[in-house]
């Protein structure tokens, strides 16, 4: 898995480097052995536990996490050129709010990267982590650790500018892609996988 960030991100002149629902770090490290550079990296989570682990696993000085709220930075306009979120959206309450802040601190002409899960291609026996991840994600929420859709499962399909909603009347339901020009159903969740989308004014 690591040769396939590796392959994506390993061009990449980060610069300074935002990662937001950082969690535990795991990819902070990512990003940080995968870039081609980096001057800096922020990593950010609501958790204070979560923060608190990261920051006791890592201890260059170029790399800290700070506890904040993605849908309310407290970060100035423009100031990455470099943000990135992995494995969280569909663990995100508002994903617009948290989009918006994530192009509002990012610089023009910036990276900004996504890495999310997937499921094309694979067995029912491969989607066992996918389906193990979401009853994971729904007893964290349960029990007040994440903020989650309780109503709505949120997942992406890492394709760009490709967002899919899971309806909230079925325990399981299709999800859709939405796209500026069409929608229709999704493959959804399963492998890790990564994407880079530029920045233009």
């Amino acid at each position: 898995m690591t040769n396939v960030f590796k392959q994506t991100l390993g061009d990449i002149a980060g610069g300074r480097v935002l990662d937001v629902a950082t969690q535990e770090g795991g990819f902070v490290r990512i990003l940080a052995e995968s870039l081609k550079s980096y001057t800096e990296i922020v990593g950010i989570d609501i958790s204070e536990q979560a923060i608190e682990t990261a920051q006791s696993t890592f201890d260059q000085e170029n790399i800290q996490f700070i506890q904040m709220d993605a849908e309310q930075m407290d970060l100035e306009d423009e100031s990455f050129d470099t943000v990135s979120i992995s494995a969280s959206l569909h663990h995100l309450a508002n994903i617009p709010s948290v989009l918006t802040e994530m192009k509002r601190v990012l610089r023009l002409g910036g990276r900004f990267i996504i890495a999310e899960m997937h499921r094309e291609g694979q067995t029912e026996a491969q989607l066992t982590v996918v389906y193990l991840h979401h009853w994971v994600a729904e007893v964290d929420s349960a029990l007040g650790r994440l903020i989650l859709f309780l109503s709505a499962k949120i997942c992406v399909n890492l394709r760009p500018n490709k967002i899919c909603q899971r309806s909230p009347s079925k325990p399981r339901p299709e999800p859709f892609v939405l796209g500026p020009k069409d929608q229709g159903p999704a493959e959804g969740l399963g492998r890790p996988t990564c994407s880079k989308i530029e920045m233009q004014p």
